[in-house]
Order: structure tokens, then sequence, then C-alpha cells
């Protein structure tokens, strides 16, 4: 799986702590049978900045052969904002957390059924 986060507008740099990535079976409004995970480790985003991470989630007990199947994919992480004072002092502010979603089909190989990038909002 690769990654882009992008930041178009953006006055201030973020921190971001470990992503939590997670497969589930069905749709994404039916987010009840997880078969996959993964951890990816957090990094710092500057400001207007395209960062890149690749990972590999491993979804287990999937039936690939009916025709392919649809997961639903879920990213949860906590990211800080970095605040800087005009003496060039900085500080992070409390973590928030953020929870982004889609919902992706699979042929009967196990890969994405589109070449189209997947948009998690």
């Amino acid at each position: 799986m690769n990654l882009k986060f992008k930041r178009v507008v953006a006055f201030v740099p973020l921190r971001y702590e470990d992503l939590n990535i997670t497969l589930f079976y069905g749709s994404n409004s039916n987010r009840s049978f997880p078969v996959g995970y993964c951890v990816v480790p957090g990094f710092y985003q500057g400001r207007k900045k395209t960062v890149h991470r690749t990972t590999v989630v491993e979804a287990r007990g999937l039936p690939y052969a009916i025709s392919g199947v649809g997961l639903a994919v879920e990213l949860a992480a906590k990211y800080k904002l970095k605040r800087c004072d005009g003496d060039g002092g900085c500080t992070y502010s409390k973590p928030k957390a953020m929870v982004v979603a889609a919902d992706v089909r699979l042929d009967a190989s196990g890969y994405k059924d589109s070449n189209n990038p997947l948009r998690l909002h």
C-alpha cells in the first residue's frame, strides 16, 4: 500500500504519531469484522509538503475466488501542530485524533479493482 499525505494549504508543520491501518470485510458502514492490520511509524510533515510511505497490510480469511470482495480501509492517527513564536521557540499542540476511511473493491486475485488512487475521507 502506497500512502501519500499531501498538504496544499498548510501554514504550520505537523508531527504524526503512529498510523494504524485496519482492513474490514464489507463496506465502510459495517466495520465489524477486521481482517488485516498494520502500523506505520509516525513522521514529521513540513508546510505544504508531500510525504510518501509504503507498507503491506495482509488480509486473512477473505473469499477472493468469489469474483472479488469489498473491503473498508480505515486509517486512525493522532497528530500535533507545530507552533513557533517570533523569538524562535517552537512547541507542539496537544494531540488531535483523526480517523479516515474508504471502501475498496478487490478482484479475484486480491488486487484493487481500479487503477485510480483511493482517497480516504
